[in-house]
């Protein structure tokens, strides 16, 4: 026999990971929503738009989608381009990526970054946190979601997203939301599981 056989599977209870509350949105919970559609910004080749906010009972997620075309760009752009929205690019600098920030009308200010290390306990102020993920297209477009974090849950009132993403053609801006509809929609959140 070539194969030694497999040790069998360990059945003990080696605990489980629950990413903490300001991180991340609670697993089993199922958002209130906030329907905005908006286009944040727009490029030749490229456009990021807000296609709703999430609300939980810990903090809303802004719901991303950053969408490429070809347009006419040679193999080697479409591919860096693509590479790009990915957040995989080779030779991208830590300006060329997607950058979102949050100010409230009190002047709190919070810019999404790396949270490792871990702090040790709950942080003391807003965390907005990039939650990456899939995307898809073809030879001539691609979607990419790009959603955020923002813990914990923004007082009402005015709130401003910021923006940029110079790798795609996308310089800073901003767009202002009510952050009393965030509130509301809150109201309409369900936990699947207790």
């Amino acid at each position: 026999m070539f194969f030694a056989p497999l040790p069998e599977p360990d059945e003990h209870d080696h605990g489980s990971y629950e990413a903490p509350e300001w991180l991340q949105p609670p697993w089993g919970v199922l958002p209130g929503l906030v329907p905005v559609t908006r286009v944040l910004a727009r490029s030749p080749h490229a456009a990021v738009v807000l296609r709703a906010v999430e609300a939980y009972p810990q903090g809303v997620r802004f719901a991303l989608r950053s969408l490429i075309t070809r347009d006419g760009l040679d193999r080697r752009a479409w591919r860096q381009l693509v590479e790009d929205v990915m957040g995989h690019g080779v030779d991208a600098s830590p300006s060329d990526v997607l950058r979102l920030g949050v100010s409230y009308a009190d002047g709190t200010r919070v810019v999404a970054g790396s949270v490792w290390p871990m702090p040790e306990g709950t942080p003391d102020a807003p965390v907005l946190t990039l939650q990456g993920g899939g995307g898809g297209g073809s030879g001539d477009h691609y979607e990419v979601s790009n959603d955020a974090w923002l813990w914990p849950f923004p007082p009402p009132g005015p709130l401003t997203l910021h923006f940029s993403w110079t790798a795609l053609g996308i310089p800073e801006g901003s767009i202002e939301l009510d952050a009393s509809a965030f509130l509301a929609a809150r109201a309409d959140a369900q936990t699947l599981w207790p």
